[in-house]
């Protein structure tokens, strides 16, 4: 049965647990520049098809690759109704969400679109996908997703794919030894330093320390939009992840780098709410869901 799509609101979110660690979700590392989006997914199939023979897990993951080149898009950067297409190929549940349903005339001003390839026919390949969404099996909705939703689906051990910009995620890649180490031993408060890079040094608000509450969840935001205003459109670099857990406490998103060696990764929530809100993102988040269609 396909996932019901509908808009929940932060209401129905709320009481996501302060934790939340999905370690079944394993690292795989992507073997070209461009395909961070694929190797996003690849882990999200991996997780759905865990209690199934290793061959067939093998085989699912595989035909990700047949299908690009199918598509003609195994040497291009994906885009997020990209991922979501092989999703419905794949008879895979999946919701798509994205602030723009196409692509903004103004992209054609950033490096990373315009010199990727030919700008306006891949605008125009886009356009079309989304207006033939329904049609091929694609869920996608026009809507901006909070911190909370993102928990809440976390917390029903759903996937989630998040379009973000590189250059100001800021996260700490390392490796996990083993699969129950204890993460506070992981970041520690000198691991917490960096973390103020993105934001002035003066800033009076201190974004770790205490659980996210109504205030903070506003403050938050609003050193967000700050930082958004502050950064640079030019210097924009798409990069998917894939994320497995979060520590409301420390206020620390994990996620899988797929740019990085390293199987586990983790920022602040400022960071991270800065790198997917960034011009140039649309605020795309996909979530996978268990259950096929």
């Amino acid at each position: 049965m396909s996932h019901v799509l509908e808009k929940i609101t932060t209401e129905n979110t709320e009481r996501s647990r302060v934790f939340f660690f999905n370690n079944d979700i394993k690292h795989l590392k992507q073997l070209t520049q461009n395909d961070c989006g694929p190797a996003c997914l690849k882990m999200a199939i991996n997780f759905i098809h865990r209690n199934c023979p290793h061959a067939l897990r093998n085989e699912r993951v595989s035909n990700i690759d047949h299908l690009l080149r199918h598509l003609n898009l195994d040497s291009k950067s994906l885009w997020t109704i990209d991922i979501a297409h092989l999703c419905a190929m794949e008879k895979i549940n999946h919701v798509m969400y994205t602030i723009t349903l196409g692509v903004l005339d103004s992209y054609s001003s950033v490096d990373f679109y315009s010199n990727e390839t030919n700008f306006r026919s891949e605008m125009l390949r886009i356009e079309q996908k989304f207006s033939k969404a329904k049609e091929i099996g694609i869920n996608v909705i026009k809507d901006s997703i909070d911190l909370d939703r993102i928990k809440y689906e976390l917390n029903r051990n759903n996937v989630c794919i998040v379009l973000v910009d590189a250059n100001l995620l800021n996260g700490k890649n390392i490796h996990l030894e083993d699969e129950d180490k204890d993460l506070n031993e992981v970041y520690n408060s000198e691991d917490m330093k960096d973390f103020h890079r993105v934001s002035r040094a003066s800033c009076c608000i201190n974004p770790f320390g205490k659980k996210t509450d109504k205030n903070s969840k506003t403050d938050l935001n609003k050193m967000v939009e700050m930082n958004i205003k502050k950064s640079s459109r030019s210097s924009y670099c798409g990069h998917y992840i894939t994320l497995v857990g979060y520590d409301d406490v420390k206020e620390l998103i994990f996620y899988r780098n797929p740019s990085s060696v390293q199987n586990f990764s983790f920022t602040s929530y400022l960071n991270f709410e800065i790198a997917r809100k960034s011009f140039g993102t649309d605020q795309d988040i996909l979530f996978i869901y268990q259950s096929f269609i």
